[in-house]
């Protein structure tokens, strides 16, 4: 077979084979391809075609002839990644039959951070007391090793964090124009600033029977706002009963009150949503005060009978009876221990039944403990200090 008969042409040479550049460098690429028939030389083509090529053909010191072409071009971050083709077409002698070889490589190109981006989780406007991620993107070979926040703050860049990602509960405080800085070892790059906006607040109460929430949202367009307890959605029904209030055109305010046991305590979730995005606030639950008693009820009897002013009975037949008392003491759990104790002081006075009557008492010390289902009391001597516990009055009558 005639030497210019290939059936299957060499493979063209690149040089460099590898190429690892910065951007802004010049870069020149040769590929040079074995032309076997002098009068029939092969035709180099670049893919892409950065730039403007010329063949040339050449002899090689083995008195071989080949065609060898140059890319210049000027690297750049889009250039990263991109493969280059070398194709080396071939036309045979007989008829319009033609063949081709290629080679490859793959570019390079060190930059620094490009198309530095905020974006915001959830998107939208946030509700206050929820989650709010800000997440910085940005394009660099190599990867960009540092984030930076900053919040605009009138003519000042407040630093509020670090790391790609920052996260934190949003207050009201907290709304505002935000950027990150990506940095990287060949430069860095500012985003541009972003909007957090905060859009409303929530809170609930509790008593034994019921839990009543709100939830305030704003946006523009208006938002609706739906609620969720323990992941279920809700409707209005006869136990659970939904209100809304427009605010004005960007604000909506919507109650939930709904009917609960003394069982566990449900997550309840407000969910804002438009057109442009949505936000949602878990919001917490207050536990119920429970309390046992809630009022002091004290019955006091006297018993006496008349004295005669002529003959007063001595002392030694002195008649004594002890009053008589009933108490029931306001309780309320403690958070750690479960118990909690309530003194209570009652007095007594009692004023002069007649001109020849006298009545005396004397106080002694009632114990009672609320963390117990029953209470002890002990009468002591007046003269002695009483013991530990919780001091409650009662009288001893003394008719003469």
């Amino acid at each position: 077979m005639s030497p210019c008969l290939l059936d299957s042409p060499p493979k063209p040479k690149l040089t460099p084979v590898k190429v690892e550049v910065t951007e802004g460098s010049s870069v020149s690429l040769s590929c040079s391809a074995a032309a076997p028939c002098p009068t029939l030389p092969p035709t180099l083509t670049w893919t892409p075609r950065l730039s403007d090529s010329e063949d040339q053909l050449q002899e090689n010191q083995d008195q071989t002839k080949s065609v060898s072409s140059v890319l210049t071009f000027t690297a750049s971050h889009l250039h990263h990644g991109q493969k280059i083709t070398c194709t080396a077409l071939y036309k045979l002698q007989q008829g319009d039959t033609q063949k081709t070889s290629e080679a490859s490589l793959t570019l390079s190109v060190l930059y620094s951070p490009k198309n530095t981006s905020v974006s915001f989780s959830p998107s939208g406007p946030v509700l206050e007391g929820s989650s709010v991620t800000l997440t910085c993107s940005s394009d660099a070979n190599p990867p960009v090793q540092s984030y930076t926040w900053y919040k605009v703050n009138g003519t000042e860049m407040n630093t509020v964090g670090t790391g790609q990602n920052l996260t934190f509960s949003v207050t009201p405080s907290d709304s505002g124009q935000y950027y990150c800085e990506a940095q990287n070892e060949h430069g860095m790059e500012n985003s541009t600033t972003a909007l957090l906006d905060i859009s409303g607040s929530g809170s609930c109460s509790r008593t034994a029977a019921e839990i009543s929430c709100s939830c305030e949202s704003r946006g523009n367009p208006s938002p609706s706002m739906e609620w969720r307890v323990s992941g279920l959605l809700v409707t209005n029904s006869t136990d659970r009963v939904i209100r809304e209030e427009q605010l004005g055109n960007t604000g909506l305010r919507s109650s939930l009150t709904m009917r609960h046991s003394q069982g566990d305590t449900p997550t309840l979730l407000c969910l804002s949503t438009n057109t442009v995005g949505n936000s949602s606030l878990q919001l917490l639950v207050p536990p119920i005060e429970r309390f046992s008693g809630g009022h002091v009820t004290l019955f006091f009897s006297i018993i006496h009978s008349h004295s005669e002013a002529e003959n007063p009975p001595p002392i030694a037949d002195e008649n004594t009876y002890d009053n008589q008392t009933i108490v029931a003491g306001r309780q309320r759990e403690g958070e750690e221990h479960g118990e909690a104790e309530t003194q209570t002081q009652i007095q007594t006075e009692t004023q002069s039944q007649a001109a020849d009557d006298s009545l005396h008492y004397a106080s002694v010390t009632f114990s009672a403990r609320t963390n117990k289902q029953e209470s002890s009391g002990a009468v002591k001597d007046p003269l002695k200090e009483a013991g530990e516990g919780e001091n409650v009055l009662y009288s001893t009558v003394v008719n003469r």
